[in-house]
């Protein structure tokens, strides 16, 4: 029986053909091909779920990006307005500060005139 055996395996060797090659070559059964389909199916729908979640996220960034770009704009604004509030300050504070100096002007001036007219009289 040695001698019987020792050729076939030679003749497998030779060939090339293993166990693994020839279980390649089988075709899938029933059972594979509906584990597959049901897996396919499962990745399917998890692809959609994510590709909502990316849209949700694509949404979500543009209205940062907006967001972002209306704080640029408003962040502009309120210097602008700072600005012209200082500005005005500017205008409303020199017209009082003059005025305050005039007056205390005029008062230093009366006084120095009463004196002078005590020192005639």
């Amino acid at each position: 029986m040695r001698g019987t055996d020792a050729k076939p395996r030679r003749l497998k060797e030779d060939c090339g053909i293993t166990e693994d090659v020839k279980v390649r070559h089988l075709p899938p059964s029933h059972e594979l091909l509906e584990h597959y389909r049901s897996k396919l199916k499962k990745l399917d729908s998890e692809f959609e779920s994510l590709s909502e979640v990316v849209k949700d996220c694509q949404a979500v960034c543009g209205n940062v990006t907006k967001l972002q770009q209306e704080l640029l704009e408003k962040d502009n604004e309120v210097s602008q307005l700072q600005q012209a509030v200082s500005d005005l300050q500017v205008r409303i504070i020199w017209p009082l500060e003059f005025t305050q100096t005039l007056r205390q002007d005029t008062s230093y001036h009366e006084w120095k005139h009463l004196e002078q007219n005590k020192q005639d009289v």
